[in-house]
């Protein structure tokens, strides 16, 4: 059963959910680097998550994204066109081992989506939690619960250029696995949004780079559902800093 929007907020709030005080959500899983059984600043039209007169951001609704002509000043971050610069760029101390607090854990997910969530020990698809060529570390996890399955891939990076350039080819890789590019979020320093056909319904999935690491997330059912998949990819993005480098701040 999925919350009303305000209920989600309430939930939120008494979880003391990190993306509101800037810090990050505790996880339970398996240490190691393959798929794990349990289980970064975020877009200004989101501060602190969807709100109940909140509009749900167009890309991952679905619905049409606004364009900016080329060469507009806005069509891309500093740190990509001449002369820009990011202070994260060439610092090379990724974190090799990824944090079970930089992915969503199953009590957040249940607050957010509804249901009793919990690890699945089934591995996610190999396109959806391989990884990352390139990168310095990764953690996933794969939760599920009656109403739907959430698998999320955390992967650290050596800059911040490194992250934003991951992103393309993480599309890329859920394209092969029948996903669809549906727009761009425009969360993070760079942002992804895709979905696919599964059971006559939609499967969700986002690819978002901050500070140096990558999520992919991806989700069917209530999760994937108009309000609470905007909250758990705004929420992904704030934990995912405990993966950086620089941390949370």
């Amino acid at each position: 059963m999925t919350l009303p929007r305000p209920a989600l907020r309430a939930a939120a709030l008494a979880l003391g959910l990190p993306l509101l005080l800037g810090a990050c959500t505790t996880a339970t899983a398996d240490e190691g680097t393959g798929a794990t059984q349990s289980g970064s600043s975020a877009d200004p039209s989101f501060p602190d998550g969807p709100g109940p007169s909140d509009t749900p951001d167009p890309a991952l609704s679905g619905q049409p994204v606004p364009t900016l002509p080329p060469g507009d000043p806005g069509t891309g971050s500093d740190a990509d066109t001449e002369g820009g610069e990011d202070p994260h760029e060439g610092e090379h101390g990724a974190v090799t081992d990824v944090p079970v607090t930089a992915l969503l854990d199953a009590e957040t997910v249940g607050a957010i989506a509804g249901g009793s969530w919990a690890a699945d020990a089934q591995p996610g698809e190999e396109c959806l939690v391989a990884t990352p060529h390139g990168a310095a570390g990764r953690r996933s996890s794969v939760l599920t619960a009656g109403s739907g399955r959430l698998v999320q891939n955390v992967a650290s990076w050596p800059g911040a250029r490194a992250a934003r350039k991951a992103v393309a080819a993480a599309a890329e890789g859920l394209a092969g696995c029948g996903f669809t590019a549906t727009g761009d979020p425009r969360l993070g320093d760079a942002s992804a949004a895709l979905e696919r056909p599964v059971g006559g319904a939609a499967e969700r999935a986002v690819v978002l780079a901050s500070e140096g690491v990558t999520v992919v997330l991806v989700a069917r059912g209530s999760a994937a559902t108009d309000g609470v998949w905007e909250w758990l990819a705004d929420i992904a993005l704030g934990t995912s800093c405990a993966a950086s480098a620089h941390g949370c701040h």
